[in-house]
């Protein structure tokens, strides 16, 4: 990547008494001029004395005339279809841009747009699943506003793109001085670039926003504490406006909505399907909106320690660090898999993409699978477990509920019922999972608590049959406490479905079978 201008040393360097002065003779409009935070071009609130107001706006000396009109047209096409956008307001001689000095000599295009009521996102404290719905559902109207448009001047080299994520993390990690952010970045990056290699050329591109964040996003409306600025009154700033992936805009949205929440999924799946059902993903965006995401954060990492190397003291250029730094390594936890199920599920899709042909294949298959202990459990004396939350079968000492204890007490059941099999439940809702393995990350005392297997209990030395064709695909023994002690996986070809179909990237169902003294377990398909 070629080094990129220094923006941040061509500012505008105009106060307000000056910004005032032009909104007067080029725009004949006469207020007070308040400044508002920017990093690389002024922008000034204007309170006219007739009681209108507006933002006049001064680009950096280096913004070409083309790439300013480009974001006015983008402006005027959103403008036409919803009120999420301000608009152009015109020079007192008819033009849209005009041309000012600093006092040091700059030359800056200074345009206008009315101002638009709300408070930044990143203000307002609480976040509801129906504002991050919201904050999708315009961001799309946006998109969709432009799709089909195409500027020239949009087409341009932006260490913003994140189509060139990877350069510029290459070439500014090294800058960032805390290791405990350097290392992840570099690890979030690198994986993130590895899966998105083979979805890259799959990625529809559009002109767009590219930079939803927290404050560039107004919000407002509510009478009440529930409703009260939990709907999005507008989207500002085009200035980082390119031809892109057209996911860029709901992944860098939702990669600043996700910035210190308990449940930073659950606040991207909102977001996610906002934006979807107003205006619909495809299979390969939904597959990269988490890593494009995490890619964001790790750019804006790497932007702002190349720019505070340039303007040092400058704590804009750092707003959102601290954030990120505590974010960005539990994101780095977060499986790119369970991510896509997730947005699948919040727009109202298969968690995953081949799941209803693997369906129909199983079903196609009814009545062929061999049974997994060699009888029919239907007609088999046979004994169904209830390990829920109020199974008189689990203790309330978590120490009575280990492996053997817990296996004495379903034997003594199977015995009193005259069986010789047991059965655990699918779905079931447990206390049993109190190891660290299950622990949810950064969520003190909380743990996994849903079963997603089927249990099979039975004697010692019983024969286990896989219920189709296969190939062992791993033998070993899984000795973490609560693990699945001696273990058995086969893996099955579905025919006609090809590699993958069932999910994380292994072709057909595994079966894994455990130890005598713990339960055999079958799986969900690619599990």
């Amino acid at each position: 990547m070629r080094p990129p201008v220094d923006v941040l040393a061509h500012r505008p360097r105009f106060d307000a008494a000056a910004a005032a002065r032009i909104a007067r003779e080029v725009f004949a409009i006469d207020g007070e001029a308040t400044p508002l935070p920017s990093e690389r071009d002024q922008n000034f609130r204007l309170d006219a004395r007739t009681g209108a107001c507006f933002v006049l706006k001064i680009a950096n000396a280096t913004d070409e005339r083309a790439l300013l009109e480009a974001q006015q047209e983008a402006l005027a096409r959103v403008a036409a279809s919803c009120d999420v956008c301000p608009r152009v307001t015109a020079a007192a001689d008819g033009e849209t841009l005009a041309e000012v000095s600093d006092a040091a000599g700059g030359r800056h295009l200074a345009w206008l747009v009315g101002y638009m009521e709300g408070v930044p996102l990143a203000t307002v404290r609480r976040h509801t699943t129906a504002l991050m719905a919201d904050l999708g559902r315009r961001l799309a109207q946006i998109d969709r506003a432009l799709a089909g448009w195409d500027a020239p001047a949009l087409r341009r080299e932006f260490p913003w793109d994140l189509a060139r994520a990877g350069q510029v993390v290459e070439a500014y990690a090294p800058l960032v001085s805390d290791q405990v952010l350097r290392d992840p970045v570099r690890r979030v990056a690198g994986a993130a670039l590895g899966r998105l290699a083979a979805l890259a050329s799959s990625l529809r591109r559009s002109i767009v926003h590219n930079d939803a964040n927290d404050h560039n996003v107004l919000v407002g409306g509510g009478d009440d504490l529930y409703t009260r600025r939990q709907r999005v009154t507008g989207v500002l700033d085009f200035g980082d406006m390119i031809e892109s992936y057209r996911a860029a805009d709901p992944a860098v949205a939702m990669a600043y909505a996700m910035l210190d929440k308990v449940d930073p999924l659950a606040t991207a799946a909102a977001l996610v399907g906002g934006y979807h059902h107003e205006s619909p993903l495809d299979e390969p965006e939904l597959a990269a909106l988490f890593d494009l995401a995490c890619l964001r954060l790790c750019v804006s990492v790497c932007m702002a320690a190349h720019q505070q190397r340039q303007q040092p003291g400058d704590a804009y250029l750092s707003i959102s660090q601290e954030a990120i730094a505590r974010t960005l390594p539990r994101l780095a936890r977060v499986p790119a898999g369970l991510a896509e199920a997730t947005f699948r599920h919040a727009c109202g899709l298969p968690a995953v993409a081949s799941g209803p042909a693997v369906v129909a294949w199983l079903e196609s298959k009814r009545g062929t699978f061999a049974p997994v202990l060699g009888v029919d459990l239907q007609r088999e004396p046979s004994v169904v477990f209830d390990l829920g939350v109020s199974s008189p079968l689990v203790e309330g000492d978590p120490a009575r509920n280990g492996e053997r204890d817990l296996t004495e007490r379903l034997c003594a059941a199977m015995g009193r019922a005259g069986a010789w099999i047991g059965v655990g439940r699918y779905d079931e809702a447990r206390l049993l999972y109190d190891s660290p393995a299950f622990a949810v990350d950064g969520l003190p005392g909380e743990r996994r608590t849903i079963h997603l297997g089927l249990d099979l209990f039975a004697p010692p030395g019983t024969p286990v049959h896989a219920p189709l064709d296969g190939v062992v695909h791993f033998v070993g023994v899984n000795d973490a406490p609560q693990d699945y002690g001696g273990l058995v996986i086969l893996r099955h070809e579905a025919q006609g479905l090809g590699p993958g179909a069932w999910g994380l990237g292994v072709p057909g169902s595994w079966f894994q079978v455990s130890g005598p003294l713990s339960p055999a377990r079958a799986c969900q398909p690619g599990s």
